[in-house]
């Protein structure tokens, strides 16, 4: 079989006269094939279909020949850049894993003022592993996935089948270290957990360093003003304003993050009692109250639910929780 020769195209690249300038096979070479295998067919039958053949035989040779040179474009060149985008995406990655390890430990500062109830604060403690503790995690199993690691999905949150198969993958001198800190994950303490990333972290060659008492201002003044957007952003919900804002006075107040899921809201207020003039605390157990009485409401059978009831509550829980609003960018603790 003859293959059509290459015309010089002056200044084309080689890739592209041979993705656009390249034929297959021109009609008289379909038709001499044909009469190969087909010696008893009538010539014109053999040109009708040599035409007929010729623009999808040549779809598919260019469809093979873009193939090609897509694997050929991976080779040197292409692998360099790969790895140079690694390093960046890696440098990004340990940056974001500072971040997320300092607020973590601002957060277990806020955890720490409720050790007078041991039941409160190891709930609290079990949330923030469970949360921020595991997003940490994640992130230094993320940085430890190598290319060789092809059935591990980095795009997605990270499962324990994950984080298992990462560490059967992962070096002998980190996989020991990797293993004690999916644990970790799992346990009840926040100091156990912060040594397991002080060790993978130091293992694995990622320079782990704790802020200062400037930049940790920093971050905690940047956690209040997210939250007060986020407040902004809900505050057509009263029970997400009054969690929102329970965690803006807290920090005003005490001067640690608070990181604590809605359930206690309760404990938190009762955290507060004592350090909040009793007018800014009356609305805060108002807007609680109200926001109880609706949920017991919404538990009821549809057909004994107080419609009128539940509309006065509605403009209640609203109007109280725009005053919330206003103090949770006010309030500062009692002198």
């Amino acid at each position: 079989m003859k293959w059509a020769k290459e015309h010089d195209t002056g200044g084309e690249s080689k890739s592209s006269k041979s993705e656009s300038a390249e034929i297959f096979m021109n009609h008289d070479e379909i038709v001499e094939v044909l009469t190969e295998k087909l010696g008893d067919c009538p010539e014109e039958v053999l040109q009708q279909v040599a035409e007929k053949l010729m623009k999808p035989l040549q779809q598919t040779y260019q469809t093979t020949l873009h193939s090609v040179f897509l694997t050929i474009s991976k080779t040197p060149d292409s692998t360099t850049h790969t790895k140079q985008s690694r390093k960046v995406q890696l440098k990004q990655a340990e940056e974001e894993l500072m971040m997320m390890w300092n607020k973590a430990r601002l957060y277990f500062d806020g955890v720490q003022l409720f050790e007078a109830d041991d039941n409160i604060k190891s709930n609290l403690e079990k949330y923030l592993i469970k949360s921020v503790g595991l997003d940490v995690a994640n992130k230094i199993f993320l940085l430890n996935t190598t290319d060789n690691m092809t059935d591990i999905d980095t795009s997605v949150q990270l499962t324990g089948e994950m984080r298992i198969k990462i560490i059967s993958l992962s070096p002998d001198n980190i996989k020991q270290h990797l293993t004690k800190l999916n644990s970790s994950i799992n346990g009840k303490s926040f100091d156990m957990l912060m040594e397991c990333v002080k060790a993978a972290t130091t293992a694995c060659g990622i320079m782990l360093r704790q802020n200062d008492k400037k930049k940790d201002r920093l971050v905690i003044h940047g956690n209040r003003k997210s939250l007060l957007e986020q407040m902004d952003k809900e505050s057509g919900n009263p029970a997400m304003v009054l969690h929102l804002a329970s965690s803006i006075i807290f920090q005003s107040v005490f001067g640690c993050m608070l990181h604590a899921p809605g359930r206690h809201v309760p404990d938190v207020l009762d955290k507060l009692e004592s350090s909040l003039e009793r007018d800014v605390y009356s609305t805060l157990m108002k807007s609680q109250d109200l926001i109880q009485q609706k949920m017991i409401l919404e538990q009821k059978d549809e057909h004994e639910v107080d419609e009128v009831r539940v509309e006065e509550l509605n403009c209640e829980m609203q109007e109280v929780s725009n005053q919330i609003r206003e103090l949770a960018v006010t309030t500062k603790k009692k002198k």
